[in-house]
């Protein structure tokens, strides 16, 4: 059925038992929409139809249908709702007024999915990253749009419990780091990013490094911290590496800093400092890229050789 519109036959009185049901388990607004006439590949061309005047139209276009026999199981929940729906006084009104309830949040969705759609997420590998400023600064409701998002995406059709959300939005606001969430999924804040990963996800590495040596002196030296000339003697045999976790970064004047605080300062996430490449010569940190070059590897008056590095980000 690869591309196929596949077309089904749920009428408005079934819209309305789907709403029932949906309220009666406790639901949000998603399951209040009850279901859609278009979604995905699949059709409901009757929803706006009930099911007396369906059956009426067949019979006019004399037209083959079929009674589901399990439709008068009253064990089964729908068929138990559907039978107080028809006995009750006005039924068809209520009925009508249900769908159509149904059909207002729908409406009311379709906004709030178009401002969601405003937010874009980060991929990197298995993982998906949502900015928290904007979790914070938009409506309530979207942020929770967009964490159902986030997490349907890592895994699979299922965008949680209303519980779950609620402990993605305590990582949001900083009461808690990190938060394990059914289904394998980790969730933690580093920096400005809220980060949604499989438990199972080994993290790729955030940054690649190119270290190009060249004779020739720079007419400018670059602005930021993702580039970097150094003077080719002072780093001769210079390597890329993981960071360790007694990594220092000489700061001049005698003075240093660990490295896993100068990624913190920077906005750094745990998670991704754990892998962060730098660049060293015989031990010494000469560069970590996005936060700090080492002054004793610097370009002087009276360099000769350079070494030119960029590191680029892995979206």
């Amino acid at each position: 059925l690869a591309g196929a519109w596949v077309a089904t036959g749920h009428t408005r009185d079934d819209q309305a038992e789907t709403l029932l049901l949906h309220l009666m388990r406790g639901t949000g607004l998603d399951g209040m929409a009850a279901m859609h006439p278009i979604r995905g590949n699949l059709l409901r061309p009757l929803l706006a139809v009930g099911s007396s005047e369906t059956r009426e139209l067949a019979e006019l276009l004399k037209l083959d249908y079929v009674d589901d026999p399990s439709n008068t199981d009253l064990s089964l929940e729908r068929n138990r709702v559907r039978s107080i729906l028809q006995h009750l006084d006005q039924s068809s009104v209520v009925v009508r007024n249900l769908a159509r309830s149904s059909d207002i949040v729908r409406e009311d969705l379709s906004l709030m999915g178009e401002l969601a759609d405003q937010v874009a997420f980060v991929e990197r590998g298995r993982r998906v990253g949502l900015p928290a400023p904007a979790l914070t600064s938009l409506p309530a409701a979207i942020g929770r749009r967009l964490i159902r998002r986030a997490l349907r995406q890592v895994r699979g059709p299922y965008a949680g419990t209303a519980a779950e959300v609620e402990r993605v939005m305590a990582c949001v606001a900083g009461e808690v780091g990190s938060q394990e969430l059914a289904g394998g999924v980790t969730v933690h804040r580093a920096g400005p990013w809220l980060w949604f990963s499989p438990v199972d996800h080994v993290p790729e590495p955030a940054i690649t490094i190119e270290v190009v040596e060249s004779e020739v002196r720079p007419v400018f030296f670059p602005s930021g911290h993702w580039r970097a000339v150094f003077d080719g003697t002072a780093t001769a045999g210079m390597s890329v590496r993981p960071l360790k976790r007694d990594d220092v970064i000489e700061l001049g004047a005698g003075g240093h800093k660990p490295v896993s605080e100068v990624l913190a300062e920077a906005g750094i996430g745990a998670l991704d400092r754990k892998d962060w490449p730098v660049l060293e010569v015989d031990g010494r940190i000469a560069w970590v890229p996005g936060c700090r070059t080492a002054p004793w590897s610097w370009v002087t008056d009276t360099s000769t050789s350079y070494r030119y590095a960029s590191a680029h980000i892995q979206e």
